[in-house]
């Protein structure tokens, strides 16, 4: 590869993006987080609006998700998969302490956050959300994060698994609001 060559790469766009991951992980995760759960909540809003009416978008969901996403589950995730990665364990290992250790209590505090924030609920309601609403969000969820785990686990670059995760949860937050709107 010529000289040229190499550092027209270096100076791309994915260069780019990996060294601002690199220099600003949290930041940087948390922006692009941000406007994936934006564009999924606006999504699941536009699939549950009757056929044939306009879409009333409901903003103040945009922003506490948004919100949500932003100042607790990118910094979570960002901390718990740099925990994953470092784990002397083979990707099934990984996937099972994922999906059956840290994702029932990771989805009960983003249902928890969401009830206090957007549905108004008081600390004291919280227990009984929980128990009413985590148990079948945590099942839908494993039908879609089990095989989107393992295959990020086992396939993407550690640098690149939060993005990854990201992309996936686009399709994701559409399924979670829709089920929390239910």
């Amino acid at each position: 590869m010529s000289k040229a060559k190499g550092a027209k790469e270096k100076r791309g766009l994915y260069h780019q993006y990996q060294t601002i991951l690199e220099k600003y992980p949290l930041v940087a995760n948390a922006f692009q987080g941000g406007i994936i759960t934006a564009i999924g909540v606006l999504i699941s809003q536009s699939i549950m609006s009757p056929i044939g009416e306009p879409t009333a978008f409901d903003w103040r969901e945009v922003q506490v998700m948004t919100f949500i996403n932003m100042a607790w589950i990118t910094p979570v995730l960002l901390w718990f998969f740099g925990l994953l990665s470092k784990m002397n364990r083979g990707p099934m290992d990984k996937l099972l302490i994922d999906q059956f250790v840290f994702s029932p209590v990771f989805t009960a505090s983003i249902i928890a956050l969401r009830n206090v924030l957007y549905e108004g609920g008081d600390l004291a309601g919280v227990p009984k959300v929980i128990v009413d609403v985590v148990p079948g969000v945590q099942l839908t969820a494993w039908l879609f994060w089990i095989p989107t785990r393992f295959l990020i686990i086992k396939y993407v670059p550690n640098t690149l698994a939060l993005l990854a995760n990201s992309g996936a949860s686009l399709v994701w937050t559409i399924i979670f609001v829709m089920t929390l709107n239910k």
